[in-house]
């Protein structure tokens, strides 16, 4: 039956203000209503939708109208709490969380959501010199892989300190907490920022450092006409598969559990003898013979599939230092002490 007259929103049943509603949302705005609805509210609405007929704008309008009224909302409010509380009844919380790390921005984000960023090394430097109980504090707060990692950087003695203190942590204090955190924001965290904002040449030279050789090439031979002072306080900064040079024993043989063989031995096609050797020597005797013999069988090899391989383990190698699995000297093997 067609619905007309203008008093017939006093006559309609609520089924038919339903099925008047969700016609007009549409599939796009109205499959989330029709998800919330069971099976025999689905059949009552469908079975008053059929029996509509025409109706036209003003009737739809003036639904539409009484419906918001119906609602008696006043105000509605909108900020982060809020829409954190509605996303956690609706999506897994890892995924909140992501999406609301996104929306706050760095600026939003804790001392403690930032500190895990942060890599391992710079942590532990940090902690060296606090109080014990301060550091217990802190490594309380993280994760237990990241606090792990942190732990082996320290010396035994103090990293002992720490997890004894750790294993008796009472309940702290708010205040002593909010002290903490003002603290790590202010040397810490803050410093941290501000030094990487300043650290163009070393970010460019990170950006340079994933380029392929040929790109690499193309890109320096326009920098050094444009800027060589620029250019060469780039290339002094990347790190190169030479570089490798600057691990130390434990650096090196990190890297080689982490690498594949065959890759390593590619790039060892291109590598001068004291770096090969430096593999060889913190191999032992079995991965070693396993790597001349990986060597003798893949005989020439073209120089961009030697790059290819050599970016590879530099890669690797930049991986596992954002980690704090092994540490990079900043000055290149120049700073390596004998």
């Amino acid at each position: 039956m067609a619905i007309t007259g203008m008093t017939m929103t006093n006559r309609i049943s609520g089924p038919e203000r339903a099925a008047v509603l969700l016609l007009t949302l549409g599939e796009t705005y109205g499959s989330q209503v029709w998800s919330h609805l069971d099976e025999e509210e689905i059949r009552i609405i469908t079975g008053a939708m059929t029996q509509l007929g025409v109706v036209a704008p003003e009737q739809v309008k003036t639904l539409m109208e009484e419906f918001v009224q119906s609602l008696n909302v006043v105000a509605v409010t909108g900020d982060h709490e809020t829409t954190e509380r509605l996303l956690r009844k609706l999506l897994p919380d890892s995924q909140v969380e992501q999406i609301m790390d996104g929306v706050r921005g760095p600026a939003g984000r804790s001392v403690w959501q930032k500190l895990s960023n942060v890599p391992d090394v710079l942590v532990a430097n940090y902690l060296k010199n606090e109080h014990p109980q301060t550091s217990a504090v802190v490594l309380s707060r993280m994760g237990g892989q990241q606090v792990a990692k942190i732990l082996a950087l320290l010396s035994p003695d103090l990293a002992v300190d720490i997890i004894h203190r750790m294993v008796h942590l009472d309940e702290i204090p708010k205040k002593t907490l909010e002290s903490i955190e003002a603290t790590l924001r202010a040397e810490f965290i803050n410093a941290i920022g501000r030094g990487s904002r300043r650290d163009r040449i070393g970010q460019l030279a990170d950006v340079f450092n994933f380029l392929d050789k040929t790109t690499e090439a193309a890109l320096f031979a326009e920098l050094e006409e444009l800027d060589p002072h620029s250019a060469a306080k780039i290339r002094s900064r990347m790190f190169t598969f030479e570089g490798l040079l600057a691990l130390d024993p434990a650096g090196i043989q990190t890297l080689i559990r982490a690498c594949d063989t065959r890759v390593l031995a590619q790039a060892l096609k291109g590598a001068s003898p004291a770096l090969t050797d430096v593999f060889m020597r913190n191999m032992s005797k079995r991965a070693g013979r396993m790597l001349e013999e990986e060597l003798t069988t893949l005989g020439p090899m073209r120089l961009r599939l030697v790059d290819e391989a050599q970016q590879k383990v530099v890669t690797l190698a930049r991986e596992l230092e954002r980690k704090g699995d092994i540490i990079i000297p900043k000055g290149g093997h120049d700073e390596v002490i004998l």
